[in-house]
């Protein structure tokens, strides 16, 4: 199942899926990415911005452990984000894939 958000699909289920993490104010840099991704059959969850309350904070770190994944496009706004830093380590000391793309780079 996918919803909507911001005009991207969003993947709901429990196949395999990419875990993608970004500010919300960095959406127009991004949404080429997830487009690309999409368009060759990648399931994405996504994550834009930080987590508000204990709440989202949950549900934000089961969607990134259930992820095969993890993709962040990292901006000033990531990297004040302590939870997303735990999620990220957490997710490479299981083993699973990272990937940092630094908006400064690209």
């Amino acid at each position: 199942m996918r919803t909507k958000q911001n005009s991207l699909p969003k993947y709901e289920g429990d196949l395999p899926y990419i875990y993608f993490a970004f500010s919300s104010e960095n959406i127009s840099k991004v949404q080429p990415i997830l487009h690309i991704l999409l368009s060759h059959g990648f399931r994405v969850w996504f994550e834009t911005g930080l987590a508000g309350n204990a709440a989202e904070l949950q549900r934000r770190q089961q969607r990134a452990k259930g992820a095969t994944a993890t993709l962040l496009y990292l901006s000033q706004a990531e990297e004040r984000d302590i939870d997303l830093k735990s999620i990220l380590l957490n997710n490479q000391k299981a083993g699973k894939p990272v990937l940092v793309l630094d908006s400064d780079g690209v």
